[in-house]
């Protein structure tokens, strides 16, 4: 079972305030009737709320717009007369549908929605504000995974042997001082980058980029483990634009090398700003409840 979409939690809501509650004692009960799996409750928003709280909390941010339930004091909620009445008359099929025959929802949703595509999609009536800012986000880094891509195949393979150390300085190895080189010489014996860890180079990883297409097999993972044995290395880092084979990512683990495929490196390359830059941001409000309950 998925996190509910947050008019599912209308019914639930308008059935357990008869008596106040505060939000983390309305949550509890809701999440065992509703029999939300512990995996749903784990997945949590960028600020350490659970997903699924910030769901039911738009929910009655939604309802206290139909003024079907009411706020008496801070993070307290209680059910109306108005929302008695709805509760008695649909039971538990209320939906965004049944609070549109309120003006004041139906005004507050006409604001929402003016200007934007949500009315003719439907989403208003699966996504909270939250959930249409992430979704926006995940496409957005989709995207730029996929363009992120395109421009590493475009270029030479010695830009690529040259990201790959400059990604892992920025992920902190190597990155006290000029400890790290791109290699890629025909010399090199299919190493094409080293990063020092120590100032005195004693703890040293070796690098091989594979800016391939096909698929990495095991045979190319047994010759960087040769190469690393004849250098005396314990430790390095396969890193490609494709992907690994089953047999290929079961030998590098056996024998302690790291591989990355392209969908992790482009992550990475993301959360460690290499070829991108942040162009915007954008801060998330909520009402600070603290501040109006004196």
């Amino acid at each position: 079972m998925s996190i509910p979409k947050y008019p599912e939690f209308y019914p639930y809501i308008l059935k357990h305030t008869d008596e106040p509650k505060t939000l983390s004692e309305l949550f509890e009960i809701i999440v065992s009737e509703m029999k939300i799996p512990e995996e749903a409750l784990a997945i949590r928003l960028p600020s350490g709320e659970p997903k699924a709280k910030n769901r039911m909390r738009w929910a009655i941010h939604f309802l206290t717009r139909a003024v079907l339930v009411e706020k008496p004091s801070r993070g307290v909620v209680v059910i109306t007369p108005r929302g008695k009445d709805l509760r008695k008359k649909y039971g538990m099929n209320i939906d965004n549908n049944v609070l549109q025959q309120f003006p004041e929802f139906s005004s507050f949703l006409d604001a929402k929605t003016a200007g934007s595509e949500e009315k003719s999609t439907g989403d208003h009536d699966e996504f909270t504000p939250t959930d249409q800012m992430e979704n926006a986000a995940d496409r957005l880094r989709r995207e730029i995974k996929t363009a992120l891509l395109k421009n590493i195949m475009d270029k030479h393979p010695s830009f690529f042997e040259k990201l790959v150390v400059q990604l892992l300085k920025e992920m902190g190895y190597g990155s006290k001082g000029d400890f790290s080189e791109a290699i890629g010489k025909p010399w090199d014996e299919g190493v094409d980058g080293i990063i020092h860890e120590d100032k005195l180079g004693l703890d040293v990883i070796y690098i091989q980029a594979k800016q391939w297409e096909n698929q990495v097999g095991r045979p190319e993972v047994d010759k960087f483990i040769g190469v690393l044995t004849r250098k005396k290395i314990s430790k390095g880092v396969l890193i490609t634009t494709s992907d690994f084979s089953q047999p290929a990512k079961e030998c590098a683990d056996e024998q302690g090398i790291r591989c990355i495929d392209r969908d992790e490196l482009v992550e990475l390359m993301i959360d460690y700003e290499v070829g991108v830059k942040i162009t915007n941001r954008f801060n998330m409000y909520d009402i600070d409840e603290d501040f109006f309950s004196e």
